[in-house]
């Protein structure tokens, strides 16, 4: 079922964020369109917002 891959997308975010914690800002809008909560757009948008570390 759908919802339930989504949940997996979310929590397998939770993880990689915990392994790779510089990806925090992509992990997070990444769970925050699993759950529904953004567009892609507005996914998107917050990651192009974000300051690139290098």
């Amino acid at each position: 079922m759908l919802s339930d891959r989504l949940v997996e997308v979310s929590v397998f975010a939770d993880e990689l964020e915990r392994r790779a914690p510089s990806l925090a800002a992509e992990l997070h809008a990444l769970r925050q369109l699993a759950e529904g909560a953004w567009s892609v757009g507005e996914a998107t948008a917050y990651v192009d917002r974000r300051p690139k570390s290098h």
